[in-house]
């Protein structure tokens, strides 16, 4: 994007673009952490399906369900696993909790967009956590079948939506139950990948390993924060590390080891970019990840002439120019993306010039499509789907007001 740095007009200058020399943590330890998982939760897998649980196909249709883990038998394995890792961390604050939480209450449909247009572009720019995404078939669009692609975006998206929800983390509140259930479908895809293929360890380590839980969480927290940035949302700084520290403790629930889950918003940034930057690379998998996304989010937005560019455009502009470049959009002519690119470059230079912030574009894009966005979102899932999207009545009215 055209910003000042420095005293020049310059195109793209995001908090992240100075994160990329920036090392957290020893690349050897890095690595090393591909080849861990999470044993609890591993081994909760192994004892549920020693329990004749059935097909993995079930276990995963109860873990998805809005059943509660604390209502099954007292004697079974899923109950044991709830209770023996309930329990929050002790440095969990609960009024950093509030405050972070009141961050998604004023701006929970910007931060949804910026799930689509930041974190999951984010992941799938990692050619070895992508193939693991690809290889579950759990988010590919299948013609003729279930939209397998929107499902699992919905079940993100309502799992944002459950952690983030004022009182999430509180006994009345579904925040805890929800991230120990993602912990155990993530252990039951370990479970599934490595019984039913010939998995590569060597090349791709464990599925969904320690590394790619924490840049996914970093995904989720920190580069949601700077993309909140990105677009002129005004959160203060006690405000973001809130906001951040919410998201330490959904780190913390599905199984993440400490080292891996940072105190502070500015660590999590860098190791959020320290992995992205050791993982990123152009891959099959990639392209199919990101065409399915651009095809979900046009499918969301207001009728356009070149609405099927706009999600492109925004993913280029809120993501570290580095990610961008490895993932692979859709063919279109040289003449069109030259076109297009400079036209969006032109809105952003005459807005700078004007002495307008360059994010003025697309906050103003993203507060023209976001009812229609959340809209259409609902109607979606709910009416042609037949999948429950939850929002509470609170958020909702925020949200529409």
């Amino acid at each position: 994007m055209w910003c000042h740095l420095h005293g020049k007009l310059v195109f793209d200058c995001t908090t992240s673009e100075n994160m990329n020399a920036q090392e957290l943590l020893p690349r050897d330890f890095l690595a090393q952490m591909r080849l861990e998982a999470d044993p609890v939760a591993d081994q909760a897998i192994v004892d549920i399906m020693a329990e004749g649980f059935g097909q993995m196909q079930q276990l995963y249709q109860t873990l998805s369900s809005n059943q509660k883990l604390k209502e099954l038998p007292p004697s079974s394995a899923l109950r044991r696993y709830f209770e023996t890792n309930v329990v929050l961390p002790a440095w969990a604050d609960a009024q950093k909790c509030a405050i972070g939480q009141d961050v998604f209450r004023r701006f929970g449909v910007e931060i949804t967009m910026l799930l689509f247009y930041v974190s999951l572009p984010a992941a799938y720019s990692c050619r070895h956590g992508a193939h693991v995404l690809v290889e579950t078939g759990r988010l590919i669009t299948r013609k003729g079948k279930e939209d397998r692609f929107a499902h699992r975006l919905m079940e993100t998206a309502q799992f944002v939506l459950d952690v983030m929800e004022p009182g999430a983390f509180l006994a009345e509140g579904n925040g805890i139950e929800v991230a120990l259930k993602i912990r155990l479908i993530h252990a039951s895809i370990r479970y599934y990948l490595k019984s039913q293929s010939q998995w590569d360890l060597a090349t791709y380590g464990e599925p969904i390993n320690q590394e790619d839980m924490a840049g996914t969480l970093m995904s989720f927290s920190a580069m949601v924060l700077e993309g909140l940035e990105n677009m002129g949302a005004h959160v203060t700084a006690e405000e973001q590390e809130a906001y951040f520290h919410c998201w330490r403790i959904v780190g913390h629930l599905t199984g993440l080891r400490p080292e891996l889950n940072p105190e502070t918003y500015s660590d999590g940034l860098k190791l959020g970019f320290q992995i992205f930057n050791d993982q990123k690379g152009t891959s099959n998998d990639g392209e199919i990840l990101i065409k399915a996304l651009v095809d979900f989010i046009s499918g969301m937005l207001p009728h356009h002439p070149i609405k099927r560019k706009w999600p492109i455009m925004m993913i280029r502009y809120f993501v570290n120019k580095d990610l961008a470049g490895v993932l692979k959009f859709e063919k279109t002519s040289v003449i069109e993306r030259v076109l297009l690119d400079a036209w969006f470059r032109l809105h952003l230079f005459f807005h700078r010039l004007f002495q307008r912030h360059h994010y003025a574009v697309p906050r103003k894009y993203i507060g023209r499509t976001r009812n229609h966005f959340l809209q259409k979102m609902i109607l979606y899932f709910n009416e042609h789907k037949g999948i429950q999207f939850r929002i509470p009545p609170s958020l909702m009215k925020d949200w529409q007001s």
